[in-house]
């Protein structure tokens, strides 16, 4: 039921037993009405009724709201992967959610995208399929797993083209790999250092310091992240200031 959707189960029960609670008190009321008698009694007991109701009715709410947010947070932190701000806003409204028991395809999903946008590549593919167990024709959640594995046969790929350049067929693919992603918005350090790092293997230095320095100021406490950028530096004898 949408009344009881994302919420704990003692959150669930707190609304029933409200619920019940204030029709008591409705009979309760009208009995008392009946015998001319003082309501005084009963208004303590509706505020708590209230109260009950009213909790998990707000998280209710609230878990609407969150998903309208975590998405556009997600959009905005993809269009400028290196602003903090709007990164640790998307990391909070992701901490809200993603132990909710949210069970819609669509809202699934937009967890899943804003997981992977903060670079919990694990998580994001976790999420993307229990998505697409709520749907399999979830098309969303398909392309978003989709990209997470094409990400991951980036470094077998661009490690493949660094030790063998004549290997043909791995360039082609990594080639087909580097140019679709290089069209996508990325905000995970981690895609974007295995960009740069095929970008690299391809022999496009220049782009790939470029998105290694992306990375970098995303994370810059990532030792793998700056010794990849170092050496397609020195790779390229590129100087970025």
């Amino acid at each position: 039921m949408a009344l009881f959707y994302g919420l704990y189960l003692f959150e669930v029960v707190l609304l029933v037993l409200g619920i019940v609670f204030f029709i008591v008190l409705l009979l309760a009321f009208g009995y008392y009405m009946k015998q001319n008698r003082s309501i005084t009694p009963l208004l303590a007991f509706f505020v708590m009724a209230i109260a009950m109701i009213g909790y998990p009715s707000i998280k209710s709410i609230q878990i609407k709201d969150d998903m309208v947010t975590i998405e556009k947070e997600t959009r905005n932190l993809e269009a400028n992967p290196t602003d903090a701000s709007t990164r640790t806003a998307l990391q909070q409204t992701v901490a809200k959610l993603e132990q909710r028991p949210i069970s819609n395809a669509p809202d699934l999903t937009a967890i899943a995208k804003a997981q992977f946008a903060l670079g919990n590549d694990a998580q994001a593919a976790s999420t993307a399929n229990k998505a697409l167990q709520s749907d399999p024709q979830a098309t969303e959640a398909k392309n978003l797993k989709s990209k997470i594995d094409q990400i991951n046969r980036l470094h077998v790929l661009a490690t493949t083209v660094e030790a063998n350049p004549a290997d043909t067929n791995a360039r082609a693919q990594l080639q087909s790999s580097v140019t679709e992603l290089s069209g996508t918005k990325l905000a995970s350090p981690k895609a974007l250092t295995e960009l740069a790092r095929g970008q690299a293997a391809l022999g496009d230095h220049q782009k790939a310091v470029e998105t290694a320095n992306t990375a970098v100021a995303i994370n810059p406490a990532s030792t793998e992240t700056r010794q990849l950028r170092d050496s397609i530096r020195n790779r390229s004898s590129v100087v970025v200031h």
